[in-house]
């Protein structure tokens, strides 16, 4: 995805609908959807990242 097509995407197109892409993913591609705490590589490696979108988030409120 490029920045200009990321800029002009507002809420009236499907493409990239959150339910549509999980209905994708699961139903059609058989990807299955798994919680954090059922693998801890999973969790240890996203805490990082987690703990930095939630400082930026509230810096920038």
């Amino acid at each position: 995805m490029t920045v200009e097509l990321y800029v002009t995407l507002d809420g009236t197109d499907n493409r990239f609908d959150g339910c549509r892409a999980h209905k994708h993913l699961t139903q059609s591609l058989v990807i299955n959807l798994i919680t954090m705490h059922v693998s801890n590589v999973i969790t240890f490696r996203w805490k990082p990242l987690v703990r930095l979108l939630t400082f930026f988030a509230t810096r920038n409120s």
